[in-house]
C-alpha cells in the first residue's frame, strides 16, 4: 500500500451495542452460557411436562434466557456510550497498521497486534483482545476504491489467526510448535 487511507465515520450507541453483540457472539464464553442455557431450558421443559409447569421450572427458563442473551456485557457498553452518544472516530490506514485521533494523540494499533476480524455486511471488527477491539462501519468506505484499499489492507497486512490456533499455541504441549513458529 503506498496511499494511506483516512477514515472518517461517527459511532452511535446503536453502533456500539451493534458491534458489540457481534464480537459477544464470538466469544467462548457467550458460547458456553448459549449451551449451559440451552441444558436449563430443556431440564426446565422436561420436569414441566413430567411434574408439571410451576415456579421452579418459570425460574429455571428465566435464568436460562438470561444466560442466551448475556446482557451485562451490553449494558455495560451501552452504558459507557452516554457519556458520549455520537463519537466521531478518525483512523488512517497504512502499512504499519491503524491510527487513531484520540482526544489531542494518536494511538497506532501495529498489524501485529490484531489477532482476527469479525465481518458482517454493516461493520468490519479488528480484535485486539479480550474486549478491546476496533470497529468499521462499513458506510466509511466512501467508494468501491476505499472499500478494495481497505480489504487489501486487511489481507496483506493483518496475519488473522483463528481463535482456536492461538490458544492451541499458547499450550505448553506446543511449546516447541510455537518456537519453530516465533523463529520463522
Amino acid at each position: 500500500m503506498t496511499t494511506p487511507i483516512p477514515l472518517s465515520y461517527t459511532m452511535s450507541i446503536r453502533d456500539t451495542l451493534a458491534v458489540a453483540q457481534l464480537y459477544q457472539a464470538t466469544t467462548r464464553k457467550h458460547r458456553l452460557y448459549q449451551a449451559i442455557a440451552l441444558v436449563l431450558a430443556g431440564i426446565a421443559v422436561w420436569q414441566g411436562f413430567t411434574l408439571g409447569f410451576g415456579t421452579n421450572q418459570l425460574l429455571l427458563i428465566l435464568i436460562a434466557i438470561l444466560l442466551a442473551i448475556d446482557p451485562i456485557p451490553l449494558l455495560l457498553m451501552t452504558m459507557s456510550s452516554f457519556n458520549n452518544p455520537r463519537t466521531t472516530v478518525k483512523l488512517v490506514i497504512d502499512e504499519h497498521g491503524i491510527h487513531r485521533d484520540v482526544a489531542d494523540r494518536t494511538i497506532t494499533s501495529a498489524w501485529a497486534q490484531f489477532t482476527h476480524t469479525i465481518e458482517n455486511s454493516q461493520y468490519v471488527v479488528l480484535v485486539l483482545g479480550s474486549w478491546n477491539y476496533l470497529a468499521v462501519p462499513r458506510r466509511a468506505l466512501k467508494n468501491t476504491d476505499q472499500a478494495t484499499q481497505f480489504n487489501h489492507a486487511i489481507t496483506t497486512y493483518l496475519k488473522v489467526r483463528s481463535e482456536e490456533h492461538t490458544s492451541e499455541l499458547q499450550s505448553r504441549q506446543y511449546l516447541v510448535c510455537r518456537l519453530l513458529l516465533e523463529k520463522k
